[in-house]
């Protein structure tokens, strides 16, 4: 995490004017950085309500610094301050007076006629009483500042990923939109908004494991790829959304940031293992299979639908995890009783020090039009294949793959073998 933070810092700060930007992450934590003026050695400086005060940091560096939430309106709080003090009070029945606060808890006056406790009534302060309404950080520097970057990572901003993909005959449209939520009653502002797809990893509930934010806006020796598609880096990727945002307090905004067209194909899969005893016919999966993605999508839900003659309908919907571009795409939408595959054993014997099975595999296809299937069957890493179909072939070390073309209204049968030490 600690080279993740470093290398987003530096991605950051290699950018002209990327002094203000707010990096949001999935899981309700955000990185805001922003340019303030000081004109002082020492300085009041607001800051988000969520903020983690340990991960505060200026540039130039701060000597002390010191966190100051919101204050709640006390009226003992005030009274205390004020006692041996003249204060006006005023009474239920609208007559009010000059008395000396002898005590604030329980409230005692002086008057002309000694002192008393009021059984009723409400002191009366001539301005406005002092009390911190929204959270401070009160930073000394060493000497006078004119100008300082903060930076900060607080809780109660987040965002989430909705896609809806639209088939045609042979392209689909791909179109994202973006929760954002902001559960702060503060406003929040950006002009670069960026998002952090990926789990970073968390220690505690109030920080990040690295304390690499205390070194924001590190100089950059690179240029930096920033604005052209999604930054990946050590596991982490990076997109930036183009716009100036406003994030009203405890408001979700949904955003619409991505429309492009990518050609596909709906692939059937029937996933097996060499070890599979039941026999019985099973419906085959759908995935729309999308090859050299467009463009880079950040990790989300996508719905999938299907355009008909008069209508659209959805179909299926399943995740997606980051893609960048030129990436494979597949998105499992679900089962068709359409297509349905066989899996048996056929045969199985043990010579020697050898395992030897044999198995038969049936795809039905129900429609009026030839349909292909892509079928998977796992077996020993250590395997060999044995008076096998030539459609058979091993595609990984535990995996065996065929192509099966099927006729419409028909069945097509592939037999494969394998021997494999016992």
């Amino acid at each position: 995490m600690k080279y993740a933070m470093i290398s987003l810092l530096a991605l950051l700060c290699s950018v002209p004017g990327y002094s203000n930007f707010l990096v949001i992450y999935p899981n309700q934590l955000a990185y805001i950085g922003l340019e303030t003026e000081i004109n002082n050695v020492a300085a009041e400086i607001n800051v988000l309500s969520g903020i983690l005060a340990d991960t505060f940091a200026t540039i130039p560096a701060y000597k002390s610094a010191v966190y100051r939430g919101i204050e709640r309106y006390d009226e003992t709080r005030q009274l205390k301050d004020r006692v041996g003090s003249e204060i006006t009070w005023l009474f239920n029945d609208g007559k009010k007076g000059t008395y000396t606060l002898m005590n604030a808890e329980p409230v005692l006056l002086k008057g002309l006629d000694g002192v008393f406790k009021p059984l009723d009534g409400t002191p009366v302060f001539s301005s406005m009483p002092s009390f911190n309404t929204e959270p401070k950080m009160s930073v000394q520097f060493d000497e006078k500042v004119t100008r300082a970057q903060v930076s900060y990572q607080f809780r109660g901003m987040g965002w989430q990923a909705f896609y809806a993909l639209h088939l045609e005959e042979e392209t689909a449209t791909l179109r994202g939109t973006l929760k954002i939520s902001n559960a702060l009653p503060e406003t929040v502002h950006t002009d670069n908004l960026i998002l952090f797809s990926g789990q970073a990893n968390l220690v505690s509930k109030d920080s990040y494991s690295a304390r690499a934010p205390r070194a924001m806006y590190l100089s950059a020796e690179e240029s930096s790829p920033y604005g052209a598609g999604g930054v990946d880096f050590s596991g982490y990727v990076l997109y930036p959304i183009p716009g100036s945002f406003d994030f009203a307090g405890e408001q979700s905004v949904y955003h619409r940031f991505l429309e492009f067209r990518q050609p596909y194909e709906k692939r059937y899969t029937f996933h097996n293992s060499y070890y599979r005893t039941d026999s019985s016919f099973e419906p085959l999966n759908q995935t729309i299979h999308m090859n050299d993605l467009i463009k880079a999508v950040p990790a989300g839900t996508v719905s999938v639908y299907q355009k008909r003659a008069m209508d659209t309908i959805l179909i299926g919907e399943s995740s997606l995890p980051d893609k960048p571009a030129g990436d494979t795409v597949d998105i499992d939408i679900g089962e068709t009783v359409e297509l349905q595959g066989n899996f048996e054993l056929i045969e199985s014997r043990e010579e020697g020090k050898e395992s030897v099975r044999r198995y038969r595999l049936t795809i039905k296809n129900y429609t009026d039009k030839p349909l292909n299937a892509y079928t998977y069957t796992q077996v020993p890493a250590d395997s060999a294949l044995w008076l096998s179909d030539p459609r058979v072939e091993r595609t990984k070390a535990n995996e065996l793959f065929a192509l099966v073309e099927v006729a419409p209204k028909s069945e097509e049968v592939v037999f494969f073998g394998i021997r494999y030490p016992r």
